[in-house]
């Protein structure tokens, strides 16, 4: 199965390719044959960072022959210990070392600090984007007023948080919308959680796709997100990408954006004050 038309966003001139393998997890030869396995069957954007620690995993992985690197879409993010600006471009150039090319095509602040440490790695961020080691700059688990004033100080592309149906995130939504920045939506799956919610096996029965399909087509063809979904078997690379190509219909979407439960996976302690949903 490859791509399908339509499988990208465009921002700032650039095609996102709008699934995304998430490799968070995933490390040594498991990550170099899932992210090997995920690119002969057709995924072209790969997202990684660098608190992930496998980096030089998937540099093995998209450096072997079949797909020139010019075809593949490749996403990291700053690490936090990392974007004070006097480490950020170092940490990048050690991340581009890692992942065997001169640059990334997505750029991305891994989580937000102070408004004066946002600030500067935001500054410092420009810089590299401008630099071309970074074909686009964005931001990850920023908040809405965070997003608007980070759009304010560098040309962000996008904001990546975490986004399921048990999270739906209507206010960065919107903030989006406002900023003219995307939205990529990571753990899309609630770690499993959403899969058992009876409105996705609803969904799932009458419609014949996995409650993990339907979820991921509601983030597509509703929410219009970029989606980092994790897959580690080869038949759940196949089941994501095959989402892709499916549409619900209106009372599946309204089954699925009907469900009041919320339930936040990513919560840190240094993580902001979210928004509520």
């Amino acid at each position: 199965m490859s791509v399908s038309d339509g499988a990208t966003l465009t921002i700032q001139g650039v095609d996102i390719p709008k699934l995304a393998l998430g490799t968070f997890g995933l490390v040594g030869d498991q990550c170099r044959g899932v992210v090997a396995d995920a690119i002969a069957h057709g995924y072209r954007h790969i997202d990684t960072a660098q608190s992930y620690r496998n980096e030089g995993e998937i540099g093995s992985a998209i450096a072997r022959p079949g797909v020139d690197r010019d075809q593949l879409f490749v996403t990291t993010k700053i690490s936090n210990q990392n974007r004070h600006p006097a480490k950020l471009r170092d940490s990048l150039h050690n991340s581009l070392e890692q992942l065997k090319t001169d640059y990334v095509d997505l750029l991305l602040i891994h989580w937000p600090g102070s408004r004066r440490e946002n600030a500067q790695a935001l500054e410092e961020l420009a810089k590299v984007h401008e630099s071309g080691l970074a074909r686009l700059i964005g931001v990850s688990n920023f908040t809405t007023t965070q997003l608007r004033r980070a759009t304010q100080l560098a040309p962000i592309s996008c904001n990546q948080i975490e986004c399921h149906p048990l999270l739906p995130q209507e206010a960065l939504f919107e903030a989006s919308v406002e900023t003219g920045t995307l939205v990529a939506a990571h753990t899309p799956l609630g770690r499993g959680r959403v899969l058992a919610h009876e409105a996705l096996q609803a969904v799932s029965r009458h419609r014949e796709v996995t409650p993990a399909q339907a979820a991921i087509s509601w983030l597509f063809h509703h929410k219009g997100s970029i989606v980092v979904a994790k897959a580690s078997s080869l038949i759940h690379l196949q089941e994501n990408l095959a989402a892709l190509d499916i549409r619900l219909p209106p009372e599946e979407l309204d089954r699925i954006e009907s469900i009041e439960e919320r339930l936040r996976i990513n919560d840190p302690e240094f993580a902001p004050e979210w928004d509520s949903d």
